[in-house]
């Protein structure tokens, strides 16, 4: 996803510094990381399928279980609980940013094709107002 790769040649380095604070990652292992972490997101979030009023609630898991945890450890050389939990602390840095600096949810909306882009508009107006 465009977005995302746009956000990751921008921002990959302030991702890793944050991730390797966060998480039980050293700095070289997050920057192995990010970049491929955000790969894995912009395809999964490309792919269709999720649950967005979900993830955008705050609800990571739907976007988790599209992910192959085991091929982003293997190519980052970490294990699989490892992956999991950089992953974890990871993609709300992610979402975080793209609400800042990616256009907030006109910004994805645009990114996944104007897949449905009024319904996806109308949802998070529903999540607000509640």
């Amino acid at each position: 996803m465009e977005l995302i790769e746009s956000l990751i040649r921008e921002h990959g380095g302030e991702l890793a510094d944050r991730l390797s604070q966060a998480s039980d990652l050293d700095a070289g292992q997050a920057q192995r990381f990010v970049p491929e972490a955000a790969r894995d997101v912009g395809a999964a979030l490309g792919g269709g399928g999720l649950d967005l009023g979900s993830l955008l609630g705050g609800d990571l898991g739907s976007l988790l279980s599209k992910l192959d945890l085991g091929s982003l450890a293997g190519r980052t050389g970490l294990g699989e609980s490892q992956a999991s939990g950089a992953l974890q602390s990871l993609l709300p840095m992610l979402l975080e940013l793209v609400q800042k600096d990616g256009g907030g949810l006109e910004g994805l909306a645009s990114a996944l094709g104007g897949k449905d882009a009024a319904g996806l508009l109308g949802m998070a107006g529903k999540l607000f107002r509640s």
